[in-house]
């Protein structure tokens, strides 16, 4: 067998293709947390874990968004966005930590909750800078972890939790001062994939019941973020018809937990566009 030569480039690679395979293995656990326990639990409700959640908003984003995105001629950035749908969950996996295989209902979401996935967040990635023996895989590794860093937190840009770390909450704020559209459009990405699971579960299993709440529960969040992306509004208004003469024909046999109607905060002026 062919001996190689030591070489301190092939170290690093070498160093750095055990920490990628550590971290797929550790976000590919993304597969045992389950999502809509409380539908699942009723029945007629298909399984969903994290992992295909997120596999089902990557195509989503890729094939139905950004084409209409494009063909509008908004801008956004697409590689910010899409990168962020495709890693937006790894940290609830925490609650395989907690000896649960469920994800956070939606009205029991929390500032807390989310703190305890950004830490598992960092506990996966941090292991890629922890080590510094080798200062030139340092200084090639850092800022592409400042960028996953960046990627991570634009889901929580625009309400930027005041219990999350000083270095958190500045990175959220500029991404919100300076990609606004691209903040609003992830938001985006995750109420319109409720929506689209409620509605195939309607379709292919007859729950009126999901399709109901989930419509109700974000319509609103919905009307606003396409009255603020105003060159979208035509889309959801079309779309809109159908969804809410559904949920006015059927939705008085399935009323929404209280915390399903709860605000959204948006600032009173438009932020500026994305240069």
């Amino acid at each position: 067998m062919e001996k190689i030569p030591f070489d301190l480039e092939y170290v690093e690679n070498a160093v750095l293709l055990g920490k990628a395979s550590e971290v797929s293995r550790e976000i590919e656990k993304q597969d045992k947390v389950g999502r809509w326990e409380k539908y699942r639990k009723a029945g007629n409700t298909r399984s969903q874990s994290v992992s295909q959640h997120v596999t089902s908003a990557i195509a989503s984003t890729l094939l139905v968004l950004k084409p209409l995105l494009w063909q509008r001629q908004l801008e956004f950035d697409g590689e910010l966005l899409s990168d962020a749908v495709a890693v937006h969950d790894i940290g609830e996996i925490y609650h395989l930590d907690e000896d649960s295989e469920n994800d956070v209902l939606y009205e029991n979401k929390s500032n807390d909750k989310d703190l305890k996935e950004y830490h598992k967040f960092l506990s996966i990635y941090d292991r890629f800078i922890e080590d510094e023996k080798i200062e030139r895989e340092k200084e090639r590794v850092g800022p592409q972890f400042g960028y996953i860093h960046e990627v991570y937190l634009l889901q929580y840009a625009r309400s930027n939790p005041s219990n999350f770390p000083d270095e958190a909450r500045k990175i959220m704020e500029k991404l919100w001062k300076e990609k606004p559209v691209t903040v609003l459009l992830f938001e985006l990405v995750e109420r319109l994939g409720y929506v689209q699971y409620a509605y195939e579960q309607y379709k292919h299993h007859n729950n009126v019941c999901i399709f109901v709440q989930v419509v109700n529960s974000q319509g609103p969040h919905l009307d606003k973020l396409f009255r603020w992306l105003s060159t979208l509004d035509g889309f959801w208004q079309s779309l809109r018809k159908s969804l809410y003469a559904f949920t006015e024909l059927r939705g008085a046999e399935f009323p929404n937990p209280g915390m399903y109607g709860k605000e959204v905060w948006f600032p009173a002026q438009t932020p500026p566009p994305e240069k």
